[in-house]
């Protein structure tokens, strides 16, 4: 369904195999695919926090790689052209 801050910026990301560093408010996001936080991508809280997890994944190359990677496998599993029509069909018949 969608609820919350939720944009393309982040598909891209997991599309690409990118890493991602969200705000807090990706925690608020609902959607049909799984994602969890610190396996798919991290949040941070505060600009201080954002600072910490920079140096840290700048530091902890594996890490950050694993995640990237976590989330490109997440995507490439749970949006495809099908899955979505079909989420848009069952949308549009509770109109």
């Amino acid at each position: 369904d969608g609820v919350g801050p939720f944009t393309y910026r982040h598909l891209e990301l997991w599309c690409v195999g990118a890493f991602m560093l969200s705000t807090p408010g990706i925690r608020e996001i609902i959607t049909p695919m799984r994602f969890q936080e610190g396996v798919h991508y991290v949040a941070f809280n505060d600009i201080d926090d954002m600072e910490d997890k920079i140096r840290y994944y700048l530091e902890h190359e594996g890490e950050r790689r694993a995640i990237a990677e976590a989330g490109q496998k997440m995507f490439i599993e749970e949006y495809n052209i099908r899955r979505h029509a079909e989420q848009i069909r069952s949308w549009l018949s509770t109109i």
